[in-house]
């Protein structure tokens, strides 16, 4: 199997809880009007180096390689809080 190229340090991850999507979805199917697009994640959005490191190492695994790149940029910030209300 080839070796994965090294992930961008700087990218952010848009995560979420599966119970958040399963109460999200009830609540979509609840409402009496459709037709509106609702973004579900949770508000804070972690880099990469952060993330994957601390759950390869709750999970017993080898942490994994960044590319060092100033230019990598952030990556999307998508705001869910429209649903929140």
């Amino acid at each position: 199997m080839p070796e994965k190229p090294p992930l961008m340090v700087n990218m952010v991850l848009i995560l979420v809880h599966l119970e958040d999507v399963i109460g999200a979805i009830t609540l979509l199917l609840q409402a009496p009007k459709g037709g509106h697009i609702y973004n579900i994640c949770a508000p804070a959005h972690p880099a990469r180096n952060v993330f994957y490191p601390q759950m390869a190492r709750l999970l017993g695994l080898q942490p994994p390689q960044f590319r060092n790149s100033l230019d990598s940029g952030k990556g999307k910030i998508i705001d869910g809080s429209r649903i929140c209300k």
